[in-house]
C-alpha cells in the first residue's frame, strides 16, 4: 500500500449532513410515504422484469462496506481481471481492480471509512430490508455498483480530492464501453469552479461524448446560489431534495436552473457501515442523487438505446411538479420535477420502447411458431432472461439462449430455459374458438413447469414437463383447451420452475390446435349439456339406462383426438339415481352405441372408481378394475393413452395421482374423447358437474 496523501475531500453536503440521525417513532411511521410518493411500490408488480439488470453504475464516493447484507450480490465483479494474480489483466492501469478501486489509499479494495458511500450504494441497489416496521429496497436491485473511492475518512476538502475524482473518471473512461458502465453517480461537490475546470471538467466532457449519464448532488450550502460543481456542468444532471410531504425544503438547499430533478433526500433509510443495520439520513442532496441514478438504471434496462438526455427528459415528462415556496432567495418560486419510477417506466415503454413482430407481421395461430421467433424488443419487454450479460447471436442477437437443433426440420431452439424467464409472441387468431397450446420440447429430466398467458391472463395453468430421454430427444405436449377471441393477442410462454436437471426444458416450436367439443346423446338417452366455462367446465344431465352390455345409453361431450393423450377432469358432483350411475372420461372408436371404448369412471358411492371396456364392437362390456371411495367435490379422474395402452388414475387433489386400472386395446388412431354421464335408471334423470377438463 502506498503512502497515504493528506486528507482532502469535499462533499455535496456540510460535514454534518451525512451523519445519521435517529428518527422518533412518529417519524418512522411517516417515512413509509416515500415508496408510494415516487411510485417505487408499483414497479415490482407492473414491471417485474425491470430491476436495472445489466446496468453498471460507477459510484464515486467513499467506497462501500462489502460485508453489509444489504449489498450482498450488488457489487460489480470485473470480468477482465483474474482475482489475486497480481496482474493488470485488462490493461486499464490498475492491478486486480476486481471490485472497483480505492483512489485514496491506492489499492484494489475500496472499503468505506465514513459510511457515505455505503448509504449511496444501498439507496441504488440494496436488497430488501425492514426498517421501522416497513419494507424497503434499493431502486434498482438488479444493477451492479462499481465503488470508486475518492474520499478520506473525515470528509475534508482540498485540491487532492478533486484530483482523485479525476482519476476515478479516467478509470471510467477506459472501462465504460467494454464493461457497460452507463451511469456515474456523484454525491460530491467542488465549490471552487476554477478548481473544477482545472482538474476533471475535461473527463466529464469526454464521458458525456461517450453517452455516459452523469448525475450529481446539487448541494445545500447557499440558498441564493445555483447548484455546485459537478452538478453545475451542463454535461451533468443535478439533483435536489424532496421531503416526504412532497415539498421542496424552503431553506438551506442550493436552488436554481441547474436542478434537473428532485428525489427523496430527507430521512431516507440507509445501510450503516460496520453493522448489519440501518438508520435514517439527515437532509442532503447526497441522498437524493442515488435515487435518480437507480431510477435511470431501470430506464436503461427497459431501453438500452436511451441517451442520457432521453432518460432525464422521460423523468421530467412523467414527474410531479413541486414548487419551491420560499421567498427572498435569488431563485425562490421556481418549480422542479420530482421523479416517479412507475410513471417514467410507463412513459418510456409507450414513447420509446417498441415490441414488434420479429418476422414483420403477427404469426398466424394455425401455423407453427418457431420458439426463436419471439417478438422484437428488449429484455423485460419482449422476453426476459435471468442470465445477466449472456447474449446469443444465432439467427438474431438476444439475451435469450438460442441453440441449433437436430430436431425434425432443423433450425434453432430456445435452450435451457430457467425459472423466471419468459418469451412473448404476437399471434393473430383468424376466428374465435377453443384452442390447446402445444410445445415441442426436450428435457433430460422431468419436473419443469411453465404456463401460457394470453394478453396477461393465465390461459393454461401449470404445465409439467416430462423427461424425453435426453436433451436432444424431442416430444410434443399440449395444454387443456381454453377460449380465445378473434384478433391479435400477445402470447407469453412463462417458465415457472426448474426440473431435477436445473432447467425447465429446451423448446423448438409451439402451436395452437383448434378444439371444438360436441355434445350428443348416444343410444336411447335423453339429456342436455350446459357449458359453464367451455371448454373446461360442463354440467350434464342424462336419463340413459347404462354404459354397459352390448349397447350404451348416455350423454357425451367429446372431440376427436389423434394419437397419445393425457386427459384429466374433476367430478364435482354426481347424483345417485342408481348405485351404478356412471360419470367420467371416455374414449371410443365411434359415436355408435355399440362402439369399442375405454371408460375411466366414478359412481355415486360404494362402487367408487372403476374402469370398463368393450373390446369388440357389439360385444359385452367388461370391468377391468378399480377401488377406493369417492369424495365429491374432490374427485379427479385421469385417462391416458400411450400407443394401445390405456391407464386410469384417481386423485383427491388433481396433483398426486394413483393408477388404479390399465388395459391394452387397439382402438383407432383417431378416437372420440370426452366426458360422459349415464343415469343408470332410464326412468330418472341424473346430473353431473365436470370441472377443470383438460387434454
Amino acid at each position: 500500500m502506498s503512502n497515504r496523501p493528506s486528507p482532502a475531500r469535499r462533499r455535496s453536503s456540510p460535514a454534518t449532513a451525512w451523519q445519521l440521525d435517529p428518527l422518533e417513532p412518529r417519524e418512522l411511521l411517516a417515512w413509509g410515504t416515500y415508496p408510494v410518493l415516487i411510485g417505487q411500490d408499483k414497479v415490482p408488480t407492473n414491471f417485474p422484469a425491470i430491476t436495472g439488470k445489466g446496468v453498471n453504475i460507477a459510484v464515486i464516493d467513499s467506497g462501500v462496506d462489502f460485508a453489509h447484507p444489504a449489498l450482498a450480490g450488488t457489487i460489480w465483479t470485473n470480468p477482465g481481471e483474474i482475482a489475486g494474480n497480481g496482474k493488470d489483466d485488462d490493461a486499464d492501469g490498475y492491478v486486480d481492480d476486481v471490485n472497483g478501486w480505492d483512489f485514496y489509499r491506492n489499492d484494489n479494495r475500496p472499503e468505506d471509512e465514513n459510511n457515505h458511500g455505503t448509504a449511496m450504494a444501498g439507496i441504488i441497489a440494496a436488497k430488501a430490508f425492514t426498517f421501522g416496521g416497513a419494507q424497503y429496497a434499493g431502486v434498482a436491485t438488479g444493477a451492479k455498483i462499481i465503488p470508486l473511492k475518492v474520499s478520506d475518512p473525515t470528509g475534508a476538502a482540498a485540491l487532492a480530492f478533486s484530483q482523485r475524482v479525476e482519476k476515478a473518471l479516467q478509470w471510467v473512461e477506459v472501462n465504460a464501453t467494454r464493461y457497460n458502465i452507463r451511469i456515474v453517480s456523484m454525491s460530491i461537490r467542488t465549490t471552487d469552479s476554477a478548481e473544477y475546470f482545472a482538474t476533471y471538467s475535461d473527463e466529464v466532457a469526454r464521458l458525456a461524448a461517450k453517452g455516459v449519464l452523469m448525475i450529481a448532488a446539487g448541494g445545500q450550502e447557499n440558498a441564493n446560489a445555483d447548484v455546485v460543481y459537478p452538478a453545475a456542468d451542463p454535461n451533468v444532471f443535478g439533483v435536489s431534495v424532496v421531503r416526504s410531504n412532497d415539498t421542496f425544503p424552503t431553506t438551506t438547499l442550493n436552488r436554481g436552473p441547474g436542478i434537473d430533478l428532485l428525489a427523496p433526500g430527507s430521512g431516507v433509510p440507509v445501510a450503516l457501515r460496520g453493522t448489519t443495520g440501518y438508520a435514517a439520513s439527515a437532509e442532503a442532496t447526497s441522498y437524493a442523487t442515488p435515487f435518480v441514478s437507480g431510477a435511470a438504471a431501470l430506464l436503461l434496462q427497459l431501453n438500452p438505446t436511451f441517451t442520457p438526455a432521453q432518460v432525464i427528459q422521460t423523468f421530467k415528462d412523467s414527474g410531479k411538479t413541486v414548487t419551491d415556496t420560499s421567498t427572498g432567495f435569488t431563485y425562490s418560486g421556481r418549480s422542479y420535477k420530482r421523479i416517479n419510477l412507475y410513471d417514467a417506466l410507463r412513459l418510456a415503454s409507450d414513447r420509446y420502447t417498441t415490441q414488434s413482430n420479429f418476422l414483420g407481421t403477427a404469426i398466424a395461430s394455425n401455423t407453427t411458431i418457431q420458439a426463436e421467433n419471439f417478438d422484437a424488443g428488449t429484455d423485460g419487454v419482449a422476453y426476459h432472461d435471468v442470465d445477466a450479460g449472456a447474449t446469443s447471436t444465432l439467427t438474431r442477437t438476444s439475451g435469450a439462449e438460442l441453440v441449433a437443433t437436430t430436431d425434425a426440420g432443423g433450425g434453432y431452439a430456445i435452450g435451457s430455459t430457467r425459472a423466471g424467464e419468459w418469451l412473448e409472441y404476437t399471434v393473430n387468431f383468424a376466428t374465435a374458438g377453443n384452442f390447446t397450446f402445444g410445445a415441442r420440447l426436450a428435457s433430460l429430466a422431468a419436473g419443469g413447469r411453465f404456463h401460457v398467458e394470453v394478453d396477461g391472463v393465465d390461459a393454461t395453468g401449470p404445465l409439467t414437463v416430462q423427461a424425453t430421454g435426453s436433451a436432444a430427444t424431442w416430444a410434443n405436449m399440449a395444454s387443456a383447451p381454453f377460449a380465445v377471441t378473434a384478433g391479435r393477442h400477445v402470447v407469453r410462454v412463462a417458465f415457472d420452475a426448474a426440473g431435477s436437471a436445473g432447467i425447465v426444458a429446451s423448446f423448438n416450436h409451439f402451436y395452437f390446435t383448434s378444439v371444438a367439443y360436441t355434445s350428443v346423446n348416444i343410444g336411447p338417452s335423453l339429456g342436455a349439456t350446459t357449458a359453464v366455462q367451455a371448454p373446461s367446465a360442463y354440467n350434464l344431465s342424462s336419463n340413459g339406462a347404462d354404459i354397459w352390455g352390448r349397447s350404451d345409453s348416455f350423454r357425451f361431450v367429446y372431440r376427436p383426438v389423434t394419437g397419445n393423450f393425457d386427459a384429466v377432469v374433476r367430478v364435482a358432483s354426481l347424483g345417485a339415481t342408481s348405485p351404478w350411475s356412471k360419470a367420467g372420461l371416455m374414449v371410443r372408436d365411434s359415436l355408435a352405441a355399440n362402439s369399442r371404448n375405454v371408460f375411466a369412471l366414478v359412481t355415486p358411492g360404494s362402487n367408487g372408481y372403476r374402469m370398463q371396456t368393450r373390446t369388440v364392437a357389439g360385444g359385452l362390456s367388461t370391468l377391468v378394475g378399480g377401488t377406493a371411495a369417492v369424495a365429491y367435490p374432490n374427485t379427479w379422474v385421469r385417462l391416458t393413452r400411450v400407443g394401445n395402452v390405456f391407464t386410469a388414475y384417481r386423485s383427491t387433489d388433481g396433483t398426486n395421482w394413483t393408477a388404479y386400472a390399465t388395459t391394452t386395446l387397439a382402438l383407432n388412431s383417431t378416437v372420440y374423447l370426452g366426458v360422459a354421464l349415464s343415469s343408470g335408471n332410464a326412468a330418472l334423470t341424473n346430473g353431473v358437474k365436470f370441472r377443470g377438463m383438460r387434454v
